[in-house]
């Protein structure tokens, strides 16, 4: 369950930066690296 609410969290970040300032991160493609 932790790695979940990890994972929100950092898409919940990703995508307030993006509505807010117009930054889109890359934290949601990087979290899990291929």
């Amino acid at each position: 369950m932790n790695d979940t609410v990890g994972g929100f969290t950092t898409a919940l970040c990703a995508m307030k930066a993006l509505l807010e300032h117009g930054i889109e991160l890359n934290a949601v493609p990087d979290h899990h690296p291929a």
